[in-house]
């Protein structure tokens, strides 16, 4: 699905934490091992280490705010059984397979819309979700490699500044801050 939304440039940066935060929650209120979901940096919700959900922000930010808006857009693997795609069997998962039974869309797009209007409107009152995001991000703690344009950075992922953009400690010791890119981890 998408969702259409104008922050604002003030807060802009947190809607792609607000959104996995909010499918995260969801996930985790369904699921008989809540720690088994995680959110892999930036963007990826993940159950039990496999891809469950995908989530890219558009937006178009004006100075004054005026014509601002964000797309959220949300691709959630719900009823499908990933062992019939042998191209994806070890990296995806979804709903169904976790679960072990079928799960209403609309239920599920109700609980998630949910979760981001209450985290939204935490956002708009000048709070800020990252530290709860944060603390579902399977990529911190690890060596990862990070795709940066036509470069490739590998270090340890040591944490995210309040924008969500990941703070790596390459090899010399320097400190390098990637506000948006692919995360592969490291094995």
């Amino acid at each position: 699905f998408s969702l259409l939304l104008r922050p604002g440039p003030d807060y802009a940066s947190q809607l792609t934490m607000m959104a996995s935060l909010a499918l995260a929650r969801v996930l985790r209120s369904l699921a008989p091992d809540s720690s088994r979901v995680t959110i892999k940096w930036p963007n990826d919700v993940r159950m039990g280490g496999r891809k469950i959900a995908g989530i890219l922000v558009e937006s178009s930010l004006a100075q004054d705010g005026t014509d601002s808006f964000s797309i959220i857009g949300m691709g959630v693997n719900v009823n499908f059984d990933p062992g019939e795609y042998p191209d994806i069997v070890d990296i995806a998962t979804s709903l169904q397979r976790e679960l072990g039974h079928p799960t209403s869309r609309l239920h599920l797009l109700a609980a998630i819309m949910k979760e981001m209007e209450e985290l939204y409107w935490v956002i708009k009152q000048g709070g800020s979700v990252r530290e709860e995001w944060a603390s579902l991000l399977d990529t911190l703690g690890h060596q990862v490699r990070v795709s940066w344009g036509e470069e490739v950075y590998e270090g340890f992922a040591q944490g995210v500044d309040e924008d969500g953009g990941l703070v790596l400690r390459l090899p010399d010791g320097s400190l390098r801050t990637f506000p948006a890119g692919e995360v592969t981890l490291r094995t």
